[in-house]
């Protein structure tokens, strides 16, 4: 949302003086999004216990309870969550295509084409389903 934001009111955030903040904001985000696919076919789509985590109220520096990770992978598919991903990289890309060279669409086309050469071919759908 935030990126598609940027995409349609640019010269507002950029009138405004905001457009730095909004650009490191969405820089951070896709980087997050980047490190999370650590290999082909792998995406870290989830970290920590919804209700456990809900349910503690400190500091995150202080949680002492198991924090497990939740990928999405050839064998435990999220469609849904990796179109969500391409799609941010997508608006990232647009955003960023005048100013930063590093986060141009070539460079988030990784992510993408891995996708949808495994699922963008009508294979078979494929629901959410985290273990």
């Amino acid at each position: 949302m935030l990126g598609w934001g940027v995409v349609q009111y640019r010269s507002a955030y950029a009138n405004s003086g905001l457009l730095p903040q909004m650009l490191d904001a969405l820089k951070w985000g896709t980087g997050w999004i980047i490190k999370a696919h650590p290999s082909a076919n792998v995406f870290y789509a989830q970290v920590g216990n919804g209700g456990t985590d809900h349910a503690f109220w400190d500091a995150p520096e202080v949680m002492g309870m198991a924090r497990p990770s939740y990928r999405i992978d050839p064998q435990h598919p999220g469609s849904d969550v990796a179109a969500e991903a391409t799609a941010s990289l997508a608006a990232a890309s647009i955003v960023f295509r005048p100013t930063d060279s590093e986060l141009r669409p070539s460079s988030m086309q990784c992510f993408n084409r891995q996708f949808f050469q495994r699922h963008g071919r009508g294979e078979r759908p494929f629901m959410a389903k985290m273990r």
